[in-house]
């Protein structure tokens, strides 16, 4: 099997997207209000293609980068080849990527080549990675929300579609607008949490991230209250980068910090082992090179006695990636899922992966990366093609 041709359809965004209040429903960056999207297409030679759904800004360097180095390749040999652009070593020990191409670019790349991989095999990629299990628990990523009435509204929407998990990313932390996070005190949101967990009980698993925007002294004291509260993880309290920090506020809480979404470089998760910066790590598989590269992450987790919780928030062709590392590995404990559910999806994508009423998502039978693409829909949606 050789790679004969790449291209990347820019898609009009439904009009769902168009309304999207950035401030309120995307906590991870996904934009809004959304325009357009990409659908990366690479082709072979047996009618075999794999599809990644990308940023459309992203387009002509995806283009670029497969055309100048994956076409004519076998992609069974996607390793030799995409290795070469995991970040090396040069002299005096300093990180440098390859070819200077964005690393998600890679990561795109890379999972198109495991879509087509496993429907030449007619497996699903998890199979192919080696399968764990069936099905995994989901917690509701929650929007920011300014108003502890809000969050509670929006607490019981989640409960309500089947959740028995949520995630609370609290209203001091809204990183995309900094205006709003001078506006609201951190105190706003330990009321906030106070209330969810009188509503959760000991019924919903509850989990904590402000999305590295605390400063030391602060996230101390609210890491102590969630603590006490019984929260089951307090993710990026601070920035990633303050190695120190995060070192000595997993000394001085029981409850684990997880860390590692915001890293674009796979080596530098080892030094947040290292340092002893974390104790559970976090991925975005496209930022760090793809789905080996998760994997890969999964493997120096599980061999220090630690879980690896990658990010499965956003597009349906991120769900599933993701989804697809979890389901083969055994040191990870929930899919996270946007909310509303289907808040992302397109339907360029048929598949969409939903909770069931035990607040489940179960393991995708389609092959490769799980979903597949409306030929007809993405036509109708296409409003420029860049190969």
């Amino acid at each position: 099997m050789k790679i004969t041709g790449v291209q990347v359809n820019i898609c009009e965004a439904e009009e769902k997207y168009k309304g999207i209040d950035r401030m309120r429903s995307c906590p991870h960056g996904v934009p809004g209000p959304l325009k357009t999207f990409g659908l990366a297409t690479i082709f072979t030679d047996e009618g075999i293609n794999g599809f990644y759904q990308i940023r459309a800004k992203d387009a002509h360097l995806f283009v670029e980068f497969v055309k100048n180095f994956l076409l004519g390749t076998d992609p069974f040999e996607k390793d030799r080849i995409l290795g070469r652009f995991r970040p090396v070593i040069r002299r005096g020990g300093e990180w440098f990527p390859f070819h200077g191409y964005p690393i998600r670019v890679v990561g795109y790349a890379e999972c198109c080549l495991w879509d087509i991989i496993g429907k030449a095999l007619d497996k699903p990629v998890y199979k192919l990675l080696g399968q764990c299990r069936d099905k995994i628990p989901a917690y509701a990523s929650s929007k920011h929300i300014p108003t502890v009435k809000e969050n509670i509204e929006h607490f019981k929407d989640c409960i309500s579609e089947g959740f028995r998990a949520f995630k609370l990313h609290p209203p001091s932390t809204n990183w995309i607008d900094p205006e709003i996070r001078r506006k609201i005190s951190w105190k706003l949101d330990l009321q906030v949490t106070r209330e969810i967990k009188r509503l959760a009980g000991d019924d919903v698993t509850l989990l904590y991230d402000p999305v590295n925007t605390y400063d030391r002294e602060i996230a101390l004291i609210v890491g102590k209250e969630i603590e006490s509260l019984g929260f089951y993880v307090y993710e990026d309290p601070m920035p990633t980068s303050d190695i120190e920090g995060n070192a000595k506020l997993c000394a001085d809480l029981k409850i684990p910090i997880m860390l590692g979404e915001q890293l674009d470089d796979l080596y530098k998760y080892a030094e947040l082992i290292r340092g002893q910066a974390t104790d559970i790590l976090r991925c975005v598989l496209e930022r760090i090179g793809g789905i080996t590269s998760a994997m890969k992450l999964a493997h120096l987790a599980e061999l220090h006695a630690m879980k690896m919780e990658p990010h499965s928030f956003g597009t349906q062709a991120t769900q599933f990636a993701h989804l697809q590392v979890m389901l083969a590995m055994e040191n990870n404990d929930f899919f996270e899922s946007p909310v509303p559910q289907g808040t992302f999806d397109t339907d360029v994508i048929k598949d969409t992966i939903r909770i069931d009423k035990e607040g489940f998502v179960h393991a995708p039978e389609k092959p490769g990366l799980g979903f597949e693409v409306d030929e007809k829909k993405l036509k109708e949606r296409t409003v420029k093609i860049i190969r």
